[in-house]
């Protein structure tokens, strides 16, 4: 059995090896019904997070170099947020979770 490193905040070991021992005795379709609940769950706390956002928003992000990268918003899509870069205007799709805004 598998075990996350990083336990989410709340959880115990105890929890977790509870919800592992209960997910290996589900069947095909139970698998598939907890997948449906878990997709629509990390959808949910996604938006959440998107939402957090406003076209107009200065934000920060790194690039995938590590290299720090300042923009703006331009516009909110459904997984992702256009930002325009300052440097060299171009124009990066961001995962929100990546972002933060700046003052």
């Amino acid at each position: 059995m598998i075990y996350p490193l990083n336990l989410p905040s709340g959880m115990s070991s105890e929890k977790v090896t509870t919800l592992y021992g209960l997910i290996a005795q589900l069947d095909f379709d139970e698998a598939y019904e907890v997948q449906d609940a878990l997709i629509a769950r990390i959808d949910l706390l996604a938006k959440k997070q998107r939402n957090t956002f406003r076209v107009g928003d200065r934000v920060r992000f790194d690039d995938k170099r590590g290299t720090p990268m300042n923009g703006e918003i331009i516009k909110i899509m459904r997984k992702n947020i256009k930002v325009r870069v300052d440097d060299n205007l171009l124009v990066w799709s961001v995962h929100p979770s990546f972002l933060e805004v700046i003052e």
